[in-house]
């Protein structure tokens, strides 16, 4: 497994050329433009083409927010219709986006609060995490979280949560991809004893949860107030726990995406007693896992409880055919979708041949969806060791304002 991984990242590192950056490292915001029109180029000979990438990806509004999360819980589709719908469309969007954020809202900080508000309307609070080993002043050093509470709609108000876990920029996240001993997730619970995973992604995971353990609640209690949210939690990782949302949604890309889908099974689990006390005709609070290009995770026992516990039907996987590593990850190598073990449904896109073969970086990092109604949109991810700190065009119409920030 250590050799196949470290082979592979050698084979992919030198294609990152074609994307057209200027160089690797920490994107500067004057070079955006140029990189956008590089990468667009060959998008579409004819027609229009709309381009996302983690430098003008903005943030769904919250209708958009709630959009998605009923469009998921609907899926009963475990394979993706030859003919896109809404719903397809709807979700497709709102997984790109959400896991192209985690790479591009990055203040370089160990921790940031932002309130984001339309008008005067607080619409959303999001918040930034690096793992406890981050180094001050350094953008891209380890594990990334971006945390979304997003106001629900009227009548019911209410709040859900969007977790976008950042996928492999760095040489500590591909030490963690190295890493991939087998590891309980739930040892202190007996009747979990078959969910096993990935031991590098665990410990990637754990380490922002123990930044989570140490991010207060206290600047955030008066905006969650303006929602009638009250919380007894003195940091954010207990109030995850309280489960007073409305949905929870965990998503990522690659790396990000079985960090995304341990986040799921682990809060699930944790907040199941919880969430079934709601009142009677209430509906329970659903967790979600997406992952996008997703490496596998665990075993067969985790992706059993994934789905039991985690919706839709133990989470959702968008990928490209023949992205290699969404069969890289937890257990032996396989090249064959039958000896994989992963959870869920799988949504599968189309691509070349000759992307498949010659451009393996490519299949992993680019996603080009058309809508059969004449419009492309390409969704394009960070190319190794590629990162970039937080630009004016993600927020879109919104307005920002920090609430709280340590390194």
């Amino acid at each position: 497994m250590h050799v196949a991984v470290v082979t592979f990242a050698f084979l992919l590192w030198p294609i990152s050329a074609e994307r057209g950056h200027a160089s690797q490292g920490v994107i500067a915001f004057d070079e955006v433009t140029t990189f956008n029109e590089a990468s667009l180029k060959g998008c579409r000979k004819e027609g229009t083409c709309d381009l996302y990438t983690m430098h003008n990806v903005t943030i769904p509004s919250y209708v958009q927010a709630a959009d998605f999360a009923q469009k998921l819980s609907y899926i009963r589709e475990t394979q993706l219709p030859d003919k896109l719908t809404t719903r397809e469309d709807v979700i497709i969007e709102n997984s790109m986006r959400y896991a192209l954020l985690a790479y591009g809202r990055n203040d370089a900080k160990g921790l940031v609060y932002h309130a984001l508000r339309n008008t005067n309307d607080l619409v959303a609070l999001e918040l930034q995490f690096k793992s406890l080993r981050h180094v001050k002043g350094e953008v891209d050093d380890t594990a990334h979280l971006v945390a979304y509470l997003i106001r629900g709609e009227a009548p019911a108000r209410g709040f859900g949560v969007v977790l976008a876990y950042k996928g492999s920029t760095n040489s500590v996240d591909w030490k963690v991809n190295m890493d991939s001993k087998s590891v309980l997730l739930f040892p202190d619970m007996p009747d979990e004893k078959t969910n096993y995973v990935h031991r590098g992604f665990l410990g990637h995971k754990q380490r922002l949860d123990e930044r989570m353990k140490k991010a207060p609640m206290a600047p955030l209690k008066d905006s969650l107030k303006l929602w009638s949210i009250e919380t007894s939690a003195e940091n954010f990782h207990d109030f995850l726990l309280e489960a007073t949302w409305n949905w929870c949604i965990c998503v990522g890309h690659s790396m990000g995406g079985a960090l995304a889908a341990i986040s799921a099974l682990d809060l699930a689990i944790h907040t199941k007693q919880l969430r079934e006390k709601v009142p009677l005709g209430v509906p329970i609070p659903a967790v979600y896992a997406v992952g996008v290009a997703s490496a596998i995770p665990g075993s067969e026992g985790f992706s059993e409880s994934m789905d039991r516990y985690v919706k839709p039907h133990g989470g959702l996987r968008i990928a490209n055919y023949g992205d290699v590593v969404t069969f890289l990850g937890y257990g032996k190598m396989s090249f064959r979708r039958s000896k994989r073990t992963v959870a869920g449904y799988e949504w599968t896109l189309h691509s070349s041949v000759f992307s498949r073969t010659f451009k393996k970086l490519k299949t992993h990092i680019q996603y080009d969806i058309d809508n059969g109604r004449g419009k492309l949109t390409r969704y394009l991810f960070s190319s190794m060791g590629q990162t970039m700190k937080s630009n004016p065009n993600q927020i879109g119409g919104l307005s920002l304002s920090t609430l709280f920030e340590e390194d």
